[in-house]
């Protein structure tokens, strides 16, 4: 009988002890202000550099279309047998 009490005892002990093991990990300092900022800095100019390729890209898109409707205008103009009709 003795010896199932030493037996919770040490079970008790146990269990008690890593329980405050587990809980005493929250010692971390939180990000200091200027952390953040340098953190939030990086990934707002990392978003504007994609959004900003992005968009060259849809405007050099647009440009060669503008270009290629404007030559194809052009060699309309210039050429004497197809006959132009006036709107």
């Amino acid at each position: 009988m003795r010896y199932m009490v030493n037996k919770v005892y040490v079970l008790l002990f146990t269990c008690i002890t890593i329980l405050f093991a587990s809980c005493s990990g929250g010692t971390q300092e939180p990000p200091s202000h200027a952390e953040v900022d340098s953190i939030v800095n990086a990934r707002v100019n990392a978003l504007q550099v994609q959004m900003q390729s992005k968009n060259d890209s849809i405007i050099n898109d647009m440009a060669k279309k503008r270009a290629d409707s404007i030559l194809t205008i052009m060699k309309g103009q210039n050429n004497p047998a197809v006959p132009q009709t006036v709107k």
